[in-house]
């Protein structure tokens, strides 16, 4: 075979790794950019207690891998409930994402809640007082949707800033 064939075939095998090796890039950065929405619209829904669409970002059965003890249901219904919860002990309810990012099949996501705690939380009456917290939140998606969560976040501080004993 002669030398500028070898150089010909090279160069063309060359290009169609990197190609492949673009769109490969292309379609991560899509998912992580469609995931990174998604996120947004369920923090969305901590603020505004509007639950419309959320079974487009969550899966049905999604596993919750930090329960809260005071949320029975599972899956998507336990995403409800602790949005609900959530809403009604703090509906002024601010989040602030300081920082989102992918790996894979996971988003990671540094927040930051805070809010006025004016209805009932758990078995307690409002307190009137302010919390400010920040977490951490873990989730893995298939197929476009949410199917697994961690979530750390101060609890101690929680606690403390609403004048509670640890329970």
């Amino acid at each position: 075979m002669n030398l500028y064939l070898k150089a010909a075939i090279f160069f063309v095998f060359t290009f169609i790794v990197s190609c492949s090796d673009v769109n490969d890039t292309k379609q991560r950065e899509r998912i992580s950019t469609e995931n990174k929405n998604k996120l947004s619209q369920i923090y969305r829904m901590f603020e505004t207690g509007d639950l419309t669409d959320i079974e487009n970002y969550v899966h049905n059965s999604m596993v919750e891998n930090t329960p809260d003890p005071n949320i029975l249901p599972t899956g998507i219904e336990g995403v409800k409930e602790l949005i609900r919860t959530n809403y009604i002990a703090f509906p002024d309810m601010k989040v602030r994402v300081y920082n989102m990012s992918a790996e894979g099949d996971r988003m990671y996501v540094h927040f930051n809640f805070s809010g006025t705690n004016t209805g009932p939380i758990r078995n307690n009456g409002p307190t009137m007082k302010s919390i400010n917290i920040d977490g951490v939140d873990i989730f893995r998606f298939k197929n476009g949707k949410i199917v697994e969560h961690w979530g750390y976040w101060d609890t101690l501080k929680f606690i403390n800033q609403l004048g509670q004993d640890e329970e």
